[in-house]
């Protein structure tokens, strides 16, 4: 129920061999794990309070080879798994109303550096099931009610090489690493509130490749599966704004300057590369905003791309037909939330291409049984 803080400053006045960081938060965390036994877990979290990782980076000269910092926050975190036997229980977490989880990235490099890795991820409520063999039928319920936040932001005098700018921030996330086993997943998933915010704000002098992903996300599931049969069933509400924001303003760069941007209210994965799925869904948003924005202002330069993708409900399940594959799928979806996606391009000089795109999609299913040759 209180906060959990993590700060990290670097004031650097010079580096001949590179600089890094990293500051991380984590509410609560539980790990449950077996060999050649059977485990059955009972988990319950809640965070009430502040989580929140800060990490400032100053250089006044030149930070060397590289620069790398990151900062990541979770509130809620649960893993639990076995090899070769059977894994049951439940994962229950919640993120109260008034809570904040917050993962924050400021730069300043006033002098050259050779590359760049600078993220920022914040994690509402995260549970993964992990099995190997026998197999594992679980319960997973998140509720968020809270603010999830990530924000990267910084000034660069020039980069010699890479440059890469992430932010991540997901509201509720269950992951699904299943190899050689069966599973049966029950998931349930709630976001209300202040929802979930991804931004990046970049201004460089000068580059070569520059790359920028903003991702904002209210409910997501992602199960990865080999050799069995998978049944899932899932159930997401959203009413909170999500968004994603990724802006880039450098005077010249000589290679690619990619700007991305992705904010999705609900979204369900099953992939199994085994001889069935079965996988029901049901999916709402409703209330909150769902946008995405990439902004790219430039000089002089090489190649640039900026895309902004906003999406209500998605659904995605994929099976291997040589394996045996097949898919049963059951899917509703409803959308009343406003989805908006917005690219903006501006060039004040000579570059070499211009590639801009904008999707915005209220409802998406997809479902694919494919083989080699087909």
């Amino acid at each position: 129920m209180g906060d959990v803080l993590s700060n990290q400053t670097l004031n650097v006045e010079d580096s001949t061999v590179g600089v890094s960081g990293s500051a991380s938060a984590v509410g609560n965390i539980v790990a449950a794990t077996g060999q050649q036994a059977p485990i059955h877990v009972e988990s319950d979290q809640s965070v009430g309070g502040h989580v929140e990782a800060a990490l400032s980076g100053n250089v006044a000269g030149s930070s060397g080879p590289y620069f790398t910092t990151a900062a990541s926050a979770v509130g809620n975190s649960a893993t639990a798994g076995t090899c070769c036997a059977a894994t049951t229980g439940s994962s229950l977490q919640d993120v109260q109303a008034g809570a904040v989880v917050a993962g924050d990235v400021a730069s300043q490099l006033r002098g050259p550096v050779g590359a760049v890795a600078v993220d920022a991820s914040a994690v509402g409520n995260t549970t993964g099931w992990e099995q190997t063999n026998g197999g594992v039928t679980s319960w997973t319920g998140q509720t968020h009610a809270g603010l999830t936040t990530a924000s990267n932001s910084g000034s660069f005098a020039s980069v010699d090489g890479n440059a890469g700018f992430t932010a991540t921030a997901v509201a509720n996330n269950v992951t699904g690493d299943i190899a050689d086993a069966g599973a049966d997943l029950g998931i349930g998933q709630t976001t209300t509130g202040p929802g979930a915010n991804a931004s990046i704000d970049v201004a460089l002098g000068s580059g070569s490749d520059i790359q920028l992903s903003a991702t904002g996300v209210g409910n997501n599931v992602d199960i990865q599966a080999t050799g069995s049969q998978v049944g899932m069933n899932a159930a997401q509400t959203n009413t909170a704004p999500v968004n994603a924001y990724a802006n880039l303003n450098t005077a010249s760069w000589s290679g690619d300057a990619n700007v991305v941007s992705y904010g999705v209210g609900n979204s369900v994965m099953l992939s199994n590369a085994g001889p069935a799925d079965s996988m029901w869904s049901q999916q709402t948003t409703s209330g909150g905003a769902i946008s995405a924005t990439s902004s790219f202002t430039g000089g002089a330069g090489g190649n640039v791309y900026a895309s902004a993708t906003a999406m209500g409900n998605v659904v995605s399940g994929y099976a291997c037909s040589t394996c045996g594959g097949a898919i049963d799928a059951t899917n509703s979806q409803t959308g009343n939330s406003r989805v908006t996606a917005n690219t903006v391009v501006t060039a004040t000089g000579r570059v070499k291409s211009v590639s801009g795109a904008s999707t915005a999609i209220g409802n998406s299913a997809t479902y694919q049984v494919v083989g080699s040759g087909n």
